[in-house]
């Protein structure tokens, strides 16, 4: 029953006891028509109609921050008699939801309510659960027939339209070690270098480390195909959450501009998560997924994680590398490890003393981009 019914109840029988106590026969009229109304309107929203089923569609199920989706609310009558007039409500976290009304729908029919939400940042909204509820004409009672599971809608970072990163030069990492060149012939791998702790043994060329009395560490050859693999911090004791907002953007951009480009991407981030592969733009969709669900880590202050995820998963070509307040040195160049073929890109997000992050990442890109072009125009 509604406030309102409540009100209408409590009226009709204040009004039908004045009128036995006073003798007034108007006053216990007005009383029995209210108490009537009352009892009409719930007679209508218990009567059983036949099962409401209820769908819920989300389109589409990924945006990106500034976009809209639009949320169907599919409703099918499937008993002998309308549904009556229904009131849907469907939650949206962080906000107070949707609320709908619906007029009846008759039998063996269906009807589409849809509404839309354009969340303001990055991340997982909830959608649901959905609550459905049977309303009388005059609004005094109402019944809950039906309801719906929660869905998600995953919302990517914001994307740049940036330059992808320059690729590396075909250099010979193994130019310093003299290696016969039958030994290198057939197998997949362009160049050598001594093992380092946490490297792959699978990848150990034993040939050249009966050789040279050390371990040798095969380079795989990518260069037919580029590979980008960017680095995005999110330790909390070097990222705050406003400069976690911007690295992620900054990922996302170079993700997409690498990919877009026909580069084979990784994502691999400073808690020790990853890597994430994508082979091509169209495989984009689950590192993004990823940069959307990523929360501050805590209880982690330095790259040794990163370290070994980056060796263990070996990789030539370009790095990015988005780091916090002051790992911008010696922590940063460690992470160039396996990636000599190409000075890494090394960007900080620092915040100034108000908390507001004061680097434009899309210029300052830019400004490396057109750098490094020249510098290798010049050579």
């Amino acid at each position: 029953m509604t406030v309102r019914g409540l009100t209408t109840l409590t009226a009709g029988v204040t009004a039908l006891l004045a009128g036995r106590v006073f003798g007034l026969l108007e006053v216990i009229a007005i009383g029995l028509v209210l108490i009537g109304l009352v009892v009409f309107s719930f007679i209508v929203v218990v009567f059983p109609r036949g099962r409401l089923a209820l769908a819920r569609r989300l389109r589409p199920e990924r945006i990106t921050v500034g976009q809209a989706a639009h949320i169907d609310l599919r409703l099918e009558q499937r008993g002998r008699l309308s549904s009556g007039i229904l009131r849907l409500q469907d939650g949206v976290s962080n906000t107070a939801g949707a609320e709908l009304r619906s007029t009846p729908v008759p039998a063996k029919h269906t009807r589409l309510a849809t509404y839309r939400v354009q969340p303001p940042a990055r991340g997982v909204v909830t959608i649901g659960p959905l609550e459905v509820e049977r309303l009388d004409p005059f609004g005094l009672a109402r019944r809950r027939i039906a309801t719906l599971d929660v869905s998600e809608l995953v919302v990517h970072p914001q994307i740049l339209p940036i330059a992808a990163p320059t690729r590396p030069r075909a250099v010979d990492l193994a130019s310093s070690i003299s290696v016969p060149q039958q030994e290198l012939r057939g197998d997949d791998f362009h160049a050598l270098r001594l093992y380092e702790l946490g490297d792959d043994l699978r990848r150990v060329h034993w040939k050249a480390t009966a050789r040279h009395d050390e371990l040798m560490i095969r380079e795989h050859d990518d260069s037919r195909e580029g590979r980008t693999t960017v680095v995005a911090d999110v330790r909390a004791s070097a990222v705050s959450a406003a400069a976690l907002e911007r690295i992620l953007v900054a990922a996302a951009s170079v993700l997409d501009a690498a990919a877009t480009r026909g580069d084979e991407v990784a994502l691999v981030l400073t808690d020790g998560s990853g890597p994430y592969n994508a082979l091509d733009r169209r495989g984009l969709t689950p590192l993004l997924d990823v940069l959307a669900r990523v929360q501050l880590a805590h209880g982690i202050s330095g790259l040794d994680k990163t370290l070994q995820v980056l060796r263990a998963n070996q990789r030539s070509g370009g790095l990015v590398s988005l780091l916090g307040d002051g790992d911008t040195g010696d922590h940063a160049a460690s992470l160039a490890t396996g990636f000599q073929a190409h000075l890494p890109f090394v960007f900080a997000f620092r915040d100034d003393d108000s908390g507001a992050v004061t680097d434009d990442f899309g210029d300052r890109w830019t400004a490396e981009i057109q750098r490094r072009s020249t510098a290798e125009a010049h050579r």
